[in-house]
């Protein structure tokens, strides 16, 4: 699993100039749900803070500033809920919780950051 996320995380670096190509595109096209649905799910695939971050400074230098809350929180989304994410294997491992439990408390959280976040961008911007 950790090579798997490795091989991917690497992958995405190595063809970072492509992915920007994409979301360049994207952001000319005025398709800025179609980035946040990419970056939503690239995050929960490599579910690593590390990828987050790293598939979030793709987008962020073309969107803008302006743009910072909802590309962050799109991105927490995937990672947050990514079954790939360390805090859900401990947990599953120590305390044996499944990943429902974990979803059913998550999935509330992850509504509420993600309304805040459009809220923010689209009436008051940062």
């Amino acid at each position: 699993m950790v090579t798997g996320l490795l091989v991917a995380g690497n992958f995405v670096s190595y063809h970072k100039e492509y992915f920007s190509q994409i979301v360049d595109a994207a952001h000319k096209s005025g398709l800025l749900v179609l980035v946040l649905l990419g970056s939503f799910v690239l995050s929960f695939i490599l579910g690593s803070s590390g990828k987050f971050a790293g598939v979030l400074s793709i987008s962020l230098p073309i969107f803008g500033a302006a743009s910072l809350p909802i590309l962050f929180a799109a991105n927490w989304a995937g990672y947050i809920l990514s079954p790939m994410h360390k805090c859900m294997m401990i947990g599953k491992m120590m305390f044996g919780s499944t990943f429902k439990d974990y979803y059913k408390v998550l999935s509330g959280v992850v509504f509420f950051v993600f309304l805040v976040s459009v809220v923010q961008t689209y009436t008051t911007g940062l």
